[in-house]
């Protein structure tokens, strides 16, 4: 009988942060209260605390941003993301309610943001 190693459990917590790097900011059409409201709706609050207490580090993988600068779930390439269609691709370009979230970026700021 062999006894093996248990196998080692990654947590993905992809959207639990409201960190817009300042250098990001004037990117953003809302002003501050807005995208505060925002942040609130689209962040999925308290998931590193609910799921990761206790948890090496090591074993989680959490997108130091906010999924409203980019989203680490998304294609990179919009005609491959569905959400892309509504403004929700990897990089998002309108708000929850579907109105204008950032003003438009240049390619190489969108290839910053997707490299980051």
């Amino acid at each position: 009988m062999s006894v093996s190693a248990p196998t080692p459990i990654v947590f993905h917590v992809p959207h639990d942060s409201t960190f817009i790097p300042p250098e990001v900011r004037d990117q953003f059409l809302l002003n501050d209260a807005d995208l505060q409201t925002e942040l609130r709706l689209m962040t999925d609050h308290f998931t590193h605390a609910l799921f990761c207490e206790g948890v090496d580090a090591a074993q989680v993988v959490r997108a130091p941003v906010s999924r409203l600068v980019v989203d680490v779930e998304r294609f990179p390439v919009d005609a491959d993301e569905p959400m892309a269609a509504v403004g929700m691709g990897a990089v998002y370009t309108a708000t929850s309610s579907l109105q204008p979230l950032r003003r438009p970026i240049s390619p190489s700021e969108r290839e910053a943001l997707l490299h980051a």
